[in-house]
């Protein structure tokens, strides 16, 4: 953790070179002689050095050892200070001490120091931020919860947004909310048929009671001496005890996880089954309406041949008479079997017209229109096929 404050400055400035100028608590600073390092300094040594300091920002008045301070040399205002080792503000240890040791210091005097640094920043920098393990975001977002309860219930949106704020993307959400419903739904199903069973073991037991007391009132009504209305009872209790067994202890974790798992399962694919069917079902919708649709085009298509057969038949028939009529004028010849034919198909259609409400129109006359009525049945027979091609591609769009 970085730290950066505006503490008390130290001086840099190196120790004099003339020994002869160090007071008397600055020889007491130095090294003991002939310790190998600074480090063999003694813990007497730091004291010293602390209340020597301290002795120092002392006025001349109240100080204890006035001869001392009075035959200490004055220092000019151009020689450098040497400041005290002690801690004055949020600074490292390592920008320090080097500072000190060039001064004469013992390393001790930093080391005396150092808790005060690591005390001090602490209070001053700003607090690093707190991190908590998964049970106990858990347990905190549970109290959360449970403390904001008396608003109301949580819309997803709510949950949505919540997660977001500590980095966790929605379809995460979407999908643990998914398996917390699922989970419910399953656990509901497997409650259900344990109360169920248990039902079913409390009206077992009623039954038996009613027919051992049956029997019991037979035993002792019929008399005899010998009873043998236990025997009964002891099969009918040995079957409820082997059921009660199974049905009133209530379910351990490991079973109940066992059974949820199970039931999921079962909710799953009744579930699959529910969609295939509801799949085939629009299927068959589908496959009906195209065959409806397919229907009325061939109706309209057949209806169009055969008025197009009709008419062509008509104006043959017409060729047919003029060509064998007598040339003086005579009477016609009698009507052959094909002119009844064709007279026979009109009839036909004179009533189905008259059905279907259409409007009636005027007879053509076949006598000239040869080769354009054939032109016009095969444009009408034309405009039939192109319409059902347009709605077998349709129906195939549909399909896709």
């Amino acid at each position: 953790m970085k730290c950066d404050s505006a503490s008390d400055t130290y001086s840099t400035a190196s120790k004099p070179a003339d020994s002869a100028e160090l007071t008397t608590a600055e020889r007491a600073g130095r090294p003991l002689p002939g310790a190998a390092s600074s480090r063999r300094t003694s813990w007497t040594t730091a004291r010293r050095i602390v209340r020597t300091s301290r002795s120092r920002r002392r006025p001349a008045s109240s100080s204890p050892h006035s001869s001392d301070t009075a035959a200490a040399p004055v220092r000019s205002a151009s020689s450098p200070s040497i400041q005290s080792p002690i801690y004055h503000g949020p600074r490292r240890i390592y920008e320090w001490c080097p500072k000190i040791q060039a001064r004469g210091w013992p390393r001790t005097a930093a080391c005396v120091n150092a808790p005060l640094m690591f005390v001090e920043q602490a209070l001053t920098c700003p607090e690093m931020p707190q991190r908590y393990s998964d049970d106990e975001m858990r347990e905190i977002l549970r109290r959360a919860i449970e403390a904001g309860a008396d608003s109301g219930e949580f819309e997803h949106d709510d949950l949505v947004a919540a997660a977001a704020e500590v980095g966790i993307d929605p379809g995460a959400v979407d999908r643990a909310a998914r398996e917390l419903h699922e989970e419910q739904e399953a656990l509901e199903g497997v409650l259900a048929k344990q109360r169920k069973k248990r039902r079913s073991f409390f009206k077992s037991v009623a039954t038996m009671a009613v027919i051992n007391a049956f029997l019991f009132a037979v035993d002792v009504m019929t008399g005899g001496g010998a009873t043998w209305f236990y025997w009964p009872l002891l099969g009918t209790s040995l079957m409820l005890a082997m059921s009660a067994i199974k049905v009133l202890p209530p379910m351990s974790e490991d079973t109940r996880r066992e059974l949820v798992a199970t039931e999921r399962g079962r909710i799953a694919r009744r579930r699959a089954r529910e969609a295939r069917r509801l799949e085939k079902e629009a299927d068959r919708r589908a496959r009906k309406a195209r065959r409806g649709r397919r229907s009325s085009v061939e109706s309209a298509f057949e209806s169009a041949v055969e008025e197009g057969v009709t008419a062509l038949l008509g104006a043959v028939a017409n060729q047919i008479a003029r060509v064998t009529s007598s040339p003086d004028g005579g009477h016609e010849r009698a009507p052959s079997e094909f002119h009844r034919y064709v007279a026979g198909q009109k009839d036909e259609r004179a009533p189905r017209a008259a059905d279907s409400r259409a409007p009636k129109k005027a007879e053509p006359d076949h006598s000239s229109a040869g080769p354009e009525l054939r032109v016009a049945v095969d444009q009408a027979a034309n405009e039939v096929v192109e319409e059902e091609l347009q709605e077998s591609r349709e129906s195939r769009e549909e399909r896709k």
